[in-house]
């Protein structure tokens, strides 16, 4: 997704956000009732995607339970940049 995005427009800002580690994911999947053969699946793919991250502008930590202080990071990042008031 970062790569076709990159190449429309590559001034776009994309953010990478992430999980603490695979094992959080891995417990947060079960807890949403996930089966035991997608979460194996979504662990592989996400694997593959903390090997992309670097193509990225920003990462962002997101972990579980702190919903508020990752839309934070992310409006600071916007703040930063100037994408969004100051003053939000």
């Amino acid at each position: 997704g970062c790569r076709i995005v990159k190449s429309m427009d590559p001034e776009t800002l994309v953010i990478f956000l992430y999980p603490g580690d695979m094992t959080d994911l891995q417990e947060r999947l079960r807890l949403r009732g996930t089966g035991e053969d997608e979460v194996r699946e979504r662990l592989t793919i996400a694997d593959e995607e903390m090997l992309s991250r670097d193509e990225f502008d920003e990462a962002v930590l997101n972990i579980d339970g702190k919903f508020a202080e990752t839309v934070e990071k992310v409006m600071q990042i916007f703040r930063e940049r100037g994408i969004v008031s100051t003053n939000i």
